[in-house]
């Protein structure tokens, strides 16, 4: 039995590195295709979903990298943060989820989206601990998502927030309630002041508290 599991974790062990390698021989990031532009982005889901859905197609010959974090921005849309990595097929195409980062901004189906830069390691370990497929742990995610990009005083009455409460049949003062409690439960986590997170948005520079050295590492080898 001993020997059969340790043949085992050899036997996957080696697998997950020689994915890893073909990622990176073989495989591009979802960056570079778009910089190459191999792939369009669509948003297919309407203002007040959660976590909402995004199509990415590609033409590219090599298998695309899909990162969980990655930012994906339009002018007239709301921006949205992957929920999930992915790895797409050569000429192939995924659904993918996404959380909202602009509260006061409302999405707009079948607008198209340009890839940005990676969302901040501490909206990043939100998303890491979350599962957008569970839709109460997807809805304590998009708060987090926005008290962290936001603060905790953006308008409420309008943008996605808007469409979010009129989708869930809820009270405005019932979106109120949840937001205090996923404030507190922030606060708790990362250990923020009450000044800290009405204050916070997603350019602060506390946001990149959390960053261990195996992220760096990873960051640096290309494998995140």
């Amino acid at each position: 039995m001993r020997a059969l599991i340790l043949i085992s974790l050899i036997i996957i062990f080696a697998g997950g590195l020689g994915f890893l390698c073909y990622l990176q021989q073989g495989g591009i990031t979802l960056k570079e295709a778009y910089d190459k532009g191999n792939i369009n982005i669509t948003q297919i889901t309407p203002a007040g979903t959660i976590p909402h859905q995004v199509l990415i197609s590609t033409n590219s010959e090599k298998p695309v990298k899909v990162e969980k974090g990655t930012i994906l921005t339009n002018p007239g849309s709301e921006d949205l943060v992957i929920a999930r990595d992915e790895v797409i097929p050569p000429k192939g195409n995924s659904t993918i989820p996404a959380y909202c980062i602009e509260p006061e901004q409302s999405a707009i189906k079948g607008s198209r989206l340009n890839v940005s830069d990676k969302a901040p390691p501490m909206i990043q370990e939100v998303i890491e601990s979350s599962n957008p497929e569970n839709p109460s742990e997807a809805f304590n995610t998009q708060l987090k998502i926005w008290l962290l990009a936001r603060g905790s005083n953006f308008d409420i009455y309008s943008g996605e927030v808007y469409y979010t409460v009129r989708a869930n049949n809820m009270y405005f003062y019932q979106f109120k309630e949840n937001l205090s409690f996923t404030k507190a439960e922030l606060m708790a986590k990362f250990n923020l002041t009450e000044e800290q997170i009405n204050s916070i948005n997603i350019n602060s520079t506390i946001l990149s508290r959390g960053k261990s050295l195996l992220d760096e590492i990873m960051e640096f080898l290309g494998l995140k």
